[in-house]
């Protein structure tokens, strides 16, 4: 969620399960949550600063046009980032809105539905340039939840310990 939208009365579950997931395969993961805490350093800090792979976004329909003109800003300074889109939006939104959205400068991929149990797999298929352009996932079998790890959340941290953190993992 793009910065300055902040009104979550509790950090987003589904980005701590996303980077709980994908720590616990190996990669380096840190989640951003604008939406619980707007006071965080701007995104482009984050990523100048942890150098990502990739960018992961999860997009609210009534954010469409602010997570739009930020995804354009960080393709700017970061244009071979690959970003991945999920969230509400392109779960929910009909097929030309995905279309739209993976127009968007930097978009590689769109994954509608819950990625809790297919994100390791769908990282490292954007890394390796082999993932496919929308990814689809079923629906999650409650006995494969993940407990998410909210340490993994830059909520209100000092940018330098999200980055030493993401240097250690």
């Amino acid at each position: 969620m793009p910065p300055k939208v902040a009104g979550a009365w509790q950090p987003h579950l589904g980005l701590a399960i996303l980077a709980t997931r994908l720590q616990q395969e190996g990669y380096a993961a840190a989640a951003v949550d604008y939406s619980y805490n707007a006071k965080l350093p701007p995104v482009e800090h984050f990523v100048d600063a942890i150098e990502p792979d990739l960018l992961g976004v999860s997009l609210f329909s009534q954010h469409l046009e602010d997570t739009r003109r930020l995804l354009q800003r960080l393709h700017r300074i970061r244009p071979r980032l690959p970003i991945v889109v999920g969230g509400p939006h392109v779960s929910l939104a009909p097929e030309r809105s995905v279309e739209e959205v993976m127009a968007w400068p930097g978009v590689r991929t769109v994954v509608r539905g819950e990625a809790d149990v297919e994100i390791p797999r769908i990282v490292e298929e954007v890394l390796n340039g082999r993932s496919g352009r929308v990814v689809d996932c079923e629906p999650i079998d409650i006995g494969r939840y993940c407990r998410p790890n909210f340490e993994l959340l830059a909520e209100g941290r000092e940018q330098s310990q999200v980055v030493e953190r993401c240097q250690l993992l």
